[in-house]
């Protein structure tokens, strides 16, 4: 019965806006529901399936992240190991370990970019409420904060890197 009269509701609502068109019209009033109408629910249908690809790729960078921070971490310990491994090994570790680290991070601020679109997005379809306006800078707050954190990266691993080559000088 639920489901039924909802089909008879989902039918009628269209022609209910055509009427309320219609009666604009009829008053000079070129009101364009019908139109309004379709264009928000096409806003609603691409931000669900921006959201549903989003939830997919951070579902995705789940396990790649774990395998990367694995790698990451066992490259830094043979880097360690100065009686094992040369310099010049052990720089090669680094900068591996660096490259996959910058992988991490740009992966880490695409997501956070794809965050911050889809938080614009339903801004621009929400009555600018506060949940919205919040949801947007907690957005934008995560962009910038993952750039500092791939700048701060960069940084460190440089240093390291650089840290060993001048070992390698020293020792020649």
């Amino acid at each position: 019965v639920v489901v039924t009269a909802l089909g008879g509701l989902s039918k009628a609502v269209p022609w209910v806006i055509e009427k309320i068109d219609a009666i604009g019209e009829a008053f000079g009033q070129a009101w364009h529901l019908a139109e309004r109408v379709e264009e928000n629910r096409n806003a609603a249908e691409s931000i669900a399936a921006q959201d549903q690809a989003l939830i997919d790729k951070k579902r995705a960078f789940q396990v790649e992240e774990a395998e990367l921070n694995n790698q990451i971490s066992e490259l830094r310990a043979k880097a360690a190991e100065k009686d094992k491994y040369t310099t010049d090994q052990r720089i090669a570790f680094m900068e591996r370990a660096r490259d996959l680290e910058l992988e991490l991070a740009n992966k880490r601020k695409s997501i956070a970019e794809d965050e911050l679109q889809l938080a614009e997005k339903r801004a621009a379809q929400s009555e600018n409420d506060a949940a919205a306006n919040d949801a947007l800078a907690a957005a934008h707050a995560n962009v910038i904060n993952q750039t500092t954190a791939y700048n701060n990266k960069v940084r460190e691993l440089n240093g390291t890197i650089a840290e060993l080559t001048k070992q390698t000088e020293e020792y020649k």
